[in-house]
């Protein structure tokens, strides 16, 4: 198998066509138009809507806290910056504008500032972007890359994954105090943190060894300490890049089948799984949900298939 995500990136039910929730929204980055593109779904959840339509790349979703706005990286001008639009996809605004690759942005609970990745030094660390006059502050400062910020429900500490022991683990740093704890100690990779709404868990990807057989699954650890460890998931193929629902009940993911990604959902006590997002030939990845609980089968028309490069760091481990 021969996957890794973009930027760095089971018992399962069959899949079903379920109602849907009319303030459920879920957007997610595919190459359904033969290039990255954002995308969401349409209120009755039998369409997906091309949000940014663009030649060049746009990716790493992330929805305001009132859902009226969604932060976005784009290639569009040249190299990776920051940009904003309405959840329409209307009124684009660039953030960002500097010669260094700025992604993975994602909001603060008051939506006041965006946290983002930049190698700005050379390497890449988290930053602030204040929203009300587009400064940029570090957070993190360390030789090592630091990527994929997630901010606690209270805005206090900023989740993270670090290549500092020359793995990928899942740090945090508190906003204030910049002082940071290590959460994940394994030897292989722990990644793509996100905070439960509560602000007691983080749910992540780790890789995991089966033999000869290496793969991301999904697991749910104490925020505070890294301990009490639940694995979600336990497939023969990568599960990744997770995210809450609001009620925190389930978590909608990246599911690899048939050697591309797929969107799922799991509920979490049940461990039920269901199909959102399947591209029969191209890639959907990076879900993010606004609210509610998912469960239907969308399909997404491909209208051709890009070349992929996948497994730089899962071939590093085999």
């Amino acid at each position: 198998m021969k996957i890794l995500l973009l930027y760095h990136l089971l018992w399962c039910l069959p899949d079903q066509h379920l109602p849907v929730d009319k303030d459920y929204q879920l957007c997610y980055t595919a190459d359904s138009s033969g290039n990255w593109e954002i995308y969401r779904l349409s209120i009755d959840g039998l369409n997906t809507i091309n949000l940014t339509q663009h030649p060049d790349l746009d990716a790493y979703p992330s929805w305001s806290p009132d859902g009226n706005q969604i932060a976005f990286f784009s290639s569009r001008d040249g190299n990776e910056e920051l940009y904003l639009m309405e959840s329409e996809g209307q009124n684009l605004r660039r953030l960002t504008n500097h010669p260094a690759v700025d992604k993975a942005p994602c909001w603060s609970p008051d939506g006041r500032f965006l946290a983002f990745s930049s190698n700005r030094r050379g390497n890449f660390d988290i930053y602030l972007l204040r929203l009300s006059d587009l400064s940029v502050t570090p957070v993190t400062e360390h030789f090592a890359d630091d990527e994929v910020p997630a901010w606690s429900s209270d805005g206090s500490k900023i989740a993270f994954q670090s290549y500092r022991q020359n793995n990928w683990d899942i740090y945090v740093v508190e906003v204030e105090s910049k002082q940071e704890k290590r959460l994940t100690t394994q030897r292989l990779p722990d990644m793509y943190p996100v905070w439960s709404p509560s602000g007691h868990q983080i749910a992540y990807a780790s890789m995991q060894r089966d033999n000869l057989n290496f793969d991301f699954e999904l697991f749910i650890m104490d925020a505070e300490s890294g301990q009490y460890k639940v694995q979600l998931t336990d497939n023969d193929t990568d599960d990744a890049c997770p995210d809450w629902s609001e009620d925190s009940r389930a978590i909608v993911f990246q599911h690899e089948k048939n050697g591309r990604w797929t969107i799922k959902s799991i509920e979490i006590e049940s461990k039920h799984q269901h199909l959102l997002v399947d591209n029969d030939h191209g890639w959907s990845i990076q879900p993010r949900w606004k609210k509610g609980q998912l469960k239907s089968v969308v399909p997404v028309v491909q209208q051709r298939q890009l070349p992929q490069s996948w497994g730089q760091i899962k071939k590093e481990n085999e």
